[in-house]
């Protein structure tokens, strides 16, 4: 989770090229940008948007959320304030904003990115479970050679 030298200062992190450091600071800045969302953003929407956050700034989002009210849009929505995001690289729409331009098409794209990986990573998981439960019920023993994949612990 790469940070902005500013962000990795205000999340204590030393030297944002350690792995551990960087982790860490990534995860708790995501923690403070979700935190700061109105709480009329719930669930998935909530997660997305901060994520969105995250890679373009609170103030942008902000900005992209305030264009979705124009267009008649739920500002709380995720679906919604994706499409206003875009916008932001416009001048007709980033001219009227607080903050300003910002490659709004990004935190899109990011968060897309963001969503297949994690489907990716449920299905690899449910396919494991699944091969694990057929050998249980087939009578077979499977020992940790026998994995499709190597479970990895977490990092301590």
């Amino acid at each position: 989770m790469m940070l902005t030298l500013p962000t990795a200062g205000e999340m204590g992190v030393d030297d944002r090229l350690d792995p551990a450091q960087s982790i860490d600071g990534g995860a708790r800045y995501l923690r403070h940008v979700k935190d700061r969302l109105p709480d009329s953003i719930q669930g998935e929407d909530r997660l997305f948007m901060a994520m969105a956050a995250y890679n373009v700034g609170l103030g942008h989002l902000y900005d992209a959320r305030r264009i979705t009210e124009q267009l008649d849009g739920d500002p709380d929505r995720w679906e919604d304030v994706r499409e206003a995001l875009p916008l932001l690289q416009k001048r007709e729409w980033h001219s009227q904003t607080r903050h300003g331009y910002a490659r709004g098409g990004e935190p899109v794209i990011y968060v897309r990115n963001i969503r297949r990986y994690y489907e990716i990573l449920t299905y690899v998981d449910r396919s494991q479970q699944q091969y694990l439960q057929l050998n249980e019920l087939n009578g077979e023993a499977v020992d940790d050679d026998g994995l499709l994949f190597e479970i990895v612990p977490p990092i301590q």
